[in-house]
């Protein structure tokens, strides 16, 4: 299967596909929390399965995975500001509000956005959950 990521925002976006983990009960925005603060624990209840990126809108992303039945999301990691022919440096970027997810324990599943250093696009909504069912 081939997902096309098309970017109408003047900044830089990406989706990275993650399929749940059988039997797995982490939320996807914890989920999303630990890949993002490179977790180890991510591997437990997520595997990466594929990515596209797109600078701009004249330059569609294409990921081409082998989507098995389960539950997935297409997530964007990259920082809130990031545009295209500038340096991106993680650990510059501020939170735009006060909505930002709140941990549930230090360096836990619900690390905050502090701890990760950075304003990641699905904080504010890029992430999309969707489901792959058995074909026929």
């Amino acid at each position: 299967m081939a997902l096309r990521l098309t970017n109408e925002g003047a900044e830089i976006h990406e989706i990275a596909i993650l399929r749940k983990v059988d039997g797995a009960e982490m939320s996807w925005d914890e989920i999303a929390m630990l890949a993002a603060t490179e977790d180890p624990a991510v591997e437990d209840v997520a595997e990466f399965v594929g990515a596209a990126f797109s600078p701009d809108a004249e330059t569609p992303g294409v990921a081409v995975v082998d989507l098995e039945p389960g539950e997935y999301a297409a997530i964007c990691f990259i920082p809130v500001g990031s545009l295209q022919g500038e340096p991106q440096d993680e650990g510059q970027g501020e939170p735009e509000s006060e909505s930002e997810p709140e941990a549930e324990g230090e360096g836990g599943p619900g690390a905050s956005l502090a701890e990760a250093e950075y304003d990641p696009h699905f904080a504010h909504g890029m992430i999309q959950v969707f489901t792959v069912g058995e074909a026929g």
